[in-house]
């Protein structure tokens, strides 16, 4: 009888000792979204271009995860915006385009190259 119960005894303790070692589930962890805002102001020219690549490039490696831009100009070089839209329609970050008060021309392009595109007043 006391054989039976050294026996069912180490049973039990091997069992607990498996639970304890067993390290408990984790919880996934929770993603943080990193912005970065990119403001398209002013004349749309061919150095606005290879800068909002460049800050995408970053944003990109910098693991944002959300690219906000603000946009308010009256336009300008179709070529330099068409490079931007691309530029935007090629990254895998979620992006988002506002139109603070107008996006004429060259930015209603960039604007309408977006998944999120809103027009508002940004006060």
């Amino acid at each position: 009888m006391k054989r039976f119960i050294v026996i069912l005894s180490l049973t039990f303790a091997s069992l607990e000792v498996g639970l304890l070692a067993t390290p408990p589930e984790k919880e996934p962890p929770e993603i943080v979204p990193i912005v970065a805002i990119i403001y398209i102001k002013d004349m749309i020219d061919l150095g606005l271009a290879p800068f909002i690549e460049r800050s995408i490039k970053t944003a990109e490696t910098e693991g944002v995860t959300h690219l906000i831009l603000e946009i308010n100009t009256f336009g300008g070089r179709l070529d330099a915006a068409v490079q931007i839209r691309d530029a935007l329609l090629n990254t895998k970050l979620e992006t988002i385009a506002f139109i603070n008060k107008r996006a004429i021309s060259a930015g209603a392009l960039i604007w309408a190259g977006r998944t999120w595109a809103r027009c508002c007043r940004i006060t």
